[in-house]
């Protein structure tokens, strides 16, 4: 289903070294696994080391994907909110171990969860549920109130029995959730606006939006930005944006943020070390402990630990199958490497497609 390599230029490269094109690589590779579009970045701290984008926006339209396009990052999402945490624990707003029965102290908490810690939430061990009701997934994507949805389920879930005891390792959307409406009751903001505020602006990421990129202010023509796939009736078909629940706005502390591949490096940038005396994301005592897992499990706040010959002691990875996209990202801190990679579309097989794509670039880049 891909076609061709796509136009789009991405950002510049900070030297004047060539930047690879990567759209050869991605079309065989996209077209075997009969994906609408695929996209990839590598870079070496601030420098674009190589590039590509391949297919169509939407199946049943020629319009071609562009490097500057948006996608949305699924469960890569977290590591923004998980971001977002540090720092207003750095200000002394939060604290890694503050209990959910006073994050949140005007709702009603069930007792099997009153004593989940802020920590708890960031690394998948509050043994909450893995995702909300169906029901209450079709409630919030309709409404036209992201932050007040959002808060709406996390009361309704938090005043329920834990399916399992706190300190149990269980990935949890829920627990993401419940740490984007703490995050608006220390910060006195909406999740967006505090995404917006610490991240988005200062960081340039003007590319970045909350929900289904062709469902934010309708675009001229439609086909202006991706649509999600996803497989129905045996066929892949492009979503309609309103119906995608998973990727609902007010799924945004968990897996509804959408952005460039250029602008979602800018971000995980942050995460690299950075030179004495350069503005960090948060401190970097609270960015090594983001980046530590505090538990009996890799998982750390936002990604998980991978240790790996080809990028040293430590890597940060992470993906997200939100329905109808796919995005996967991983950082080598002690080569400053980032390799961003994403699709429209979510298959039983997308995820050994994106290992095809990154086994060839760990190769030739994490030399």
């Amino acid at each position: 289903m891909a076609r061709g390599a796509a136009s789009g230029a991405g950002p510049a490269a900070s030297t004047n070294a060539p930047v690879a094109d990567l759209s050869e690589l991605l079309l065989p590779i996209a077209s075997s696994y009969e994906l609408p579009a695929m996209a990839v970045a590598v870079y070496k701290n601030e420098t674009l080391l190589g590039s590509g984008v391949t297919g169509v926006r939407k199946l049943g339209d020629a319009t071609q994907a562009s490097l500057a396009d948006p996608w949305v990052l699924g469960a890569c999402s977290k590591a923004m909110t998980a971001t977002l945490a540090a720092m207003l624990v750095d200000e002394g707003k939060l604290d890694w171990q503050t209990p959910l029965d006073k994050l949140l102290p005007e709702a009603s908490i069930h007792p099997t969860r009153a004593k989940i810690t802020l920590e708890m939430l960031l690394q998948h061990h509050s043994g909450m549920e893995r995702d909300p009701d169906a029901a209450s997934l079709e409630k919030v994507a309709a409404s036209k109130d992201p932050s007040r949805a959002r808060r709406a389920l996390v009361q309704k879930l938090l005043a329920l029995p834990s399916p399992q005891p706190k300190g149990t390792y269980a990935y949890s959307n829920v627990a993401y959730l419940a740490l984007g409406v703490a995050l608006e009751v220390a910060s006195g903001k909406t999740f967006e606006a505090l995404a917006l505020e610490r991240l988005f602006v200062p960081l340039g990421m003007s590319s970045c939006g909350f929900g289904p990129p062709a469902l934010v202010a309708p675009p001229t023509p439609a086909t202006a930005r991706p649509f999600g796939h996803a497989i129905k009736d045996g066929r892949l078909e492009a979503a309609r944006p309103g119906a995608e629940a998973r990727i609902a706005p007010a799924m945004a502390p968990t897996s509804s943020v959408h952005c460039s591949l250029a602008d979602w490096a800018k971000f995980l940038r942050g995460h690299l070390p950075i030179p004495e005396g350069q503005r960090t994301l948060a401190s970097r005592p609270s960015l090594d402990r983001l980046h530590t897992p505090a538990f009996d499990r890799k998982t750390t706040s936002g990604f998980s630990f991978e240790p790996g010959e080809w990028a040293g002691p430590v890597t940060l990875h992470q993906f997200g199958t939100s329905g109808t996209f796919f995005a996967s990202t991983w950082l080598a801190p002690t080569k400053g490497l980032i390799f961003v990679l994403a699709v429209n579309a979510d298959t039983p097989t997308i995820r050994d497609a994106a290992e095809k794509v990154e086994n060839v670039l760990f190769k030739r880049f994490a030399k």
